[in-house]
């Protein structure tokens, strides 16, 4: 006769089992929270100043819409605009910019055929000495952005030509 374990013994397997439950819960982001932090990163490494981390989420064949500028374009153009605004190879980068979170609108089920389709809008401020909270942006930008899923992250494919709020470009 095959021996079963007393009802008493399978109660002492449901919280462990709700904690891992819990835990892959936790530590499995939705695809909109992967999409966001993917954003941050490219927003602190624009703080930091770092041209190659900023392009890191691009995918290899991204393109610039109006544009003929790809991955390796855009990187040598921000690492030309870090070196310019820096004053030479060292010091901070005098921008920052933000991402306010009610100025960031995911879809993730887009008509463009993409993943995913990103609409931000960013705000670059110049640093000074005295940082209020209160300080206006320098400007904004409107960008939008296609997202391709790759395994359980995503990668930027296509991206608009940042625009102000009024629509005019901001590169001409």
């Amino acid at each position: 006769m095959p021996r079963t374990l007393p009802l008493r013994a399978l109660w002492l397997l449901v919280p462990p089992a709700l904690v891992m439950i819990w835990a892959i819960w936790l530590h499995d982001p939705s695809d909109q929270e992967r999409i966001e932090r993917l954003c941050r990163r490219a927003a602190r490494a624009f703080d930091g100043g770092d041209a190659s981390d900023c392009v890191a989420e691009l995918a290899t064949d991204f393109s610039l819409e109006g544009r003929r500028l790809d991955r390796a374009g855009l990187r040598s153009a921000l690492a030309s605009f870090f070196l310019r605004e820096r004053g030479g190879l060292f010091g901070e980068s005098p921008w920052r910019v933000e991402l306010p979170r009610e100025a960031l609108w995911i879809d993730l089920a887009p008509d463009s055929g993409a993943d995913a389709r990103v609409e931000l809008q960013a705000e670059f401020r110049r640093r000074r000495s005295q940082l209020s909270a209160s300080q206006p942006p320098d400007w904004v930008a409107c960008i939008e952005l296609e997202l391709r899923r790759v395994g359980n992250s995503f990668e930027v494919v296509r991206a608009t030509t940042p625009r102000t709020l009024s629509g005019r470009a901001l590169f001409p």
